[in-house]
């Protein structure tokens, strides 16, 4: 399911976001979210409150933004035995940048979480 809002919304929700946010996010960015969080709420235990569900989908679903897609943002190092791995203080720093989303997915994707918490409730 696509959300479709007006420019007037768009400029509502987005406008809430820093600059500096503005400027790391795109189009795609926002397609993957709405394609995530749907995927991440599968995985939620249902049988918390609804507002201990979205925090957390909503939660999960930055980190795995932020891992996926936002990873050349990220310092990393060559692990010997693992490859190419993050330094934790820095993908902790960009996840921190990203967590902003925070407010903005929760007012964007409360129904449609709802609807997938009511389900299991």
């Amino acid at each position: 399911m696509k959300i479709i809002i007006t420019e007037s919304q768009h400029k509502s929700l987005v406008g809430k976001l820093s600059p500096t946010l503005m400027r790391r996010l795109t189009a795609d960015d926002f397609d993957y979210i709405e394609h995530k969080i749907p995927s991440m709420a599968r995985y939620e235990p249902a049988n918390v409150s609804f507002e201990t569900f979205v925090n957390n989908v909503v939660g999960y679903t930055i980190t795995e933004f932020v891992t996926e897609r936002k990873g050349d943002e990220i310092e990393t190092f060559i692990d010997p035995d693992y490859g190419e791995m993050f330094y934790e203080s820095s993908f902790n720093k960009v996840v921190e940048l990203y967590k902003d989303l925070t407010p903005l997915l929760i007012e964007m994707y409360r129904d449609k979480l709802y609807e997938i918490w009511k389900q299991y409730n």
